[in-house]
């Protein structure tokens, strides 16, 4: 991945966390509705739905290895008439807008990374980024949250070959000819980080920098995720540094996840759909399983059988 096109596509992995038809045979082998089914898939019916949509937890990198995606998971896809993700993938290869972007990932007033640390600090910024071969100069006056995520990459482990679960879930509904949409904007994903204060943005940058478990820590989020145990890795989030700050936590999950419900009713309402989103969104009383039950629909795990 070139450098540009490694800043752009940290604008839609960012805030994502990444630390998630009609019945045919394959579907009725198992549903279940129980509170701590494993499951990455979910059925969603009842209320005034005509027919089913589902509910599908990403991880947003993964090894190619290790994607994971069951004859249960294509057929649900097949049988969807819209896949929806986070925010609109035919984004993503709309370079007028991405590079838009740009001007929008930078920190007002001529601030930079230096300002917000200590020599110390920026010294283990400069060291870390010279080792991934990201020009620094460059990296100085871009916001902290975005430079987390750019630097994510040294913490993954796996052969080096990824691939994204949203790139690779966009290419299937085009090849399925599925309209393709989203559940908010690029610049509502934007104001999310910008309501964390830069001081904040650049605390949470070092503390990763002088991570020396973050590989562990991606491998058991890796764990998890492959488990197919959207409450474990709930559970794990929570218990994570960075969920000590709640009001942080909120704009990066449970504020979204309820304002997601709503959008969700009425696309469920027009058609079958396929929603994608990453999988620390699925679990917890404020995840979108919860949310959606309590908004009155039935929502049950479906299990490979």
């Amino acid at each position: 991945m070139s450098f540009v096109n490694k800043v752009l596509f940290s604008c839609f992995l960012l805030i994502s966390f990444n630390l998630t038809p009609s019945i045919g045979q394959t579907l009725i082998k198992k549903t279940i509705q129980v509170e701590q089914q494993k499951s990455l898939l979910w059925k969603i019916e009842g209320k005034d739905l005509k027919a089913p949509s589902y509910l599908f937890g990403t991880i947003h990198l993964i090894p190619r290895s290790k994607f994971l995606f069951n004859n249960s998971m294509n057929q649900a896809l097949s049988n969807s008439e819209n896949v929806v993700f986070e925010i609109d993938m035919n984004v993503m290869n709309d370079f007028t807008q991405m590079f838009g972007i740009l001007s929008k990932i930078r920190m007002p007033d001529g601030v930079t990374i230096k300002d917000l640390l200590s020599p110390e600090d920026y010294k283990l910024f400069t060291d870390k980024f010279a080792e991934q071969g990201l020009p620094t100069a460059f990296l100085e006056g871009i916001k902290p949250m975005f430079l987390s995520a750019m630097g994510g990459d040294a913490g993954m482990g796996g052969d080096g070959d990824m691939v994204s679960y949203e790139v690779e879930l966009s290419e299937k509904a085009k090849e399925q000819g599925k309209k393709i949409g989203g559940l908010e904007t690029i610049d509502e994903q934007l104001a999310v980080i910008d309501s964390i204060s830069l001081k904040d943005q650049a605390a949470m940058l070092v503390e990763s920098l002088k991570s020396t478990d973050a590989s562990s820590g991606y491998d058991e989020m890796v764990k998890r995720y492959l488990e197919q145990d959207v409450e474990g890795l709930n559970t794990y989030i929570n218990d994570s540094p960075e969920a000590k700050d709640k009001d942080m936590m909120n704009s990066l999950l449970s504020t979204r996840n309820k304002k997601w419900i709503p959008a969700m009713e009425k696309m469920m309402v027009e058609n079958p759909t396929f929603f994608a989103v990453g999988a620390g969104h699925l679990g917890g009383k404020e995840g979108v399983i919860n949310l959606l039950r309590e908004a009155g629909y039935k929502v049950s795990a479906v299990v490979e059988m």
